[in-house]
């Protein structure tokens, strides 16, 4: 494992290169350097099965695992990015969540792309279950299905679901006005 550690820090220059390079679609989210870091902590945790058979060979294993790193990212921000279209439907007083336009043309199509694309960043900045709670509220489940998918109370699940509202309109807040 000591191996595999001091292989990756010293090819750590080439992950982000070839991030920089190859990563044109993930860099309104994501920097060289985080997903570089991402191929590391993926090959620490399998460093088990790494077997070092040459400078070439470890060079191609692990630009393997940043070509799958780069794949599994680039679907994780396009799932997102499907899911924040509802989103947008949500209004609360304060949001800045503009309501959908009742005309169409470059400027609106701008306009929601930028919208869309905060309110990618602002879930994929919630906790796992907030995700989960804002995501069936734009599917327009009620408090009884969230409650029942969730396995709690229509009560605990009404309150659930707001602190979760809440914390994805102060997350969408924050990005849209840095």
């Amino acid at each position: 494992m000591t191996k595999l550690v001091s292989l990756l820090a010293n090819h750590r220059d080439t992950l982000v290169r070839y991030f920089e390079k190859n990563a044109t679609p993930l860099r309104r989210y994501e920097a060289a350097e985080d997903l570089a870091q991402g191929v590391h902590l993926h090959a620490i945790k399998h460093g088990e099965r790494f077997e070092y058979q040459g400078e070439p060979q470890f060079i191609g294993w692990l630009l393997a695992l940043a070509r799958q790193h780069l794949s599994d990212r680039i679907a994780h921000w396009k799932a997102l990015k499907r899911d924040a279209g509802p989103m947008l439907r949500i209004t609360f007083s304060g949001a800045g969540i503009e309501p959908p336009a009742t005309e169409t043309g470059p400027v609106t199509h701008a306009s929601r792309n930028e919208q869309i694309q905060r309110a990618t960043l602002a879930m994929a900045g919630l906790p796992a279950r907030d995700r989960a709670l804002v995501r069936m509220m734009s599917a327009g489940l009620d408090i009884e299905a969230i409650a029942s998918s969730l396995n709690i109370s229509p009560a605990a699940a009404q309150r659930a679901r707001l602190r979760a509202m809440e914390r994805f309109r102060k997350v969408y807040a924050l990005i849209r006005d840095a």
